[in-house]
């Protein structure tokens, strides 16, 4: 009886990881080609936005920034998805070494690395413009 209970609760605790592995998959084509909304706004703000050249600076970093991770993350869920690992390995190479899990956790830190470099920037702009404000 507490072999079949182990072996039960194993089952269902591979389900569950399933079911989680899923999900993230799942909500990452809320964010597919979404860098494409970020040129956009990098254009739109270039384009329209009379601020001062440090803070104009700073914003247009904030969405290079958002445009790599994005970039970054669509093409890593198209990894894992197996998409684009068939694509390149069928027309491409077939011997890359890019899905090698050690490369694929480097990319994984470099799109991380954008989304913190995004948030810093973003606390640098808000913060500029509270001391802005008070002048």
């Amino acid at each position: 009886m507490d072999i079949t209970h182990r072996n039960n609760q194993i089952l269902s605790a591979r389900l569950s990881l399933r079911i989680k592995q899923s999900m993230s998959q799942g909500r990452k084509v809320f964010k597919f080609l979404k860098f494409l909304d970020e040129v956009k706004n990098i254009e739109h703000f270039l384009r329209t936005t009379k601020k001062p050249l440090l803070l104009k600076i700073l914003i247009t970093l904030s969405y290079v920034s958002s445009f790599f991770y994005y970039i970054l993350d669509n093409t890593l869920w198209a990894i894992a998805m197996g998409i684009l690992r068939y694509f390149i390995r069928e027309y491409f190479n077939p011997n890359s070494e890019f899905f090698e899990e050690d490369e694929y956790t480097r990319w994984k830190k470099r799109k991380h690395s954008f989304s913190l470099m995004r948030n810093i920037l973003q606390l640098i702009i808000n913060l500029l413009k509270v001391n802005m404000s008070k002048k």
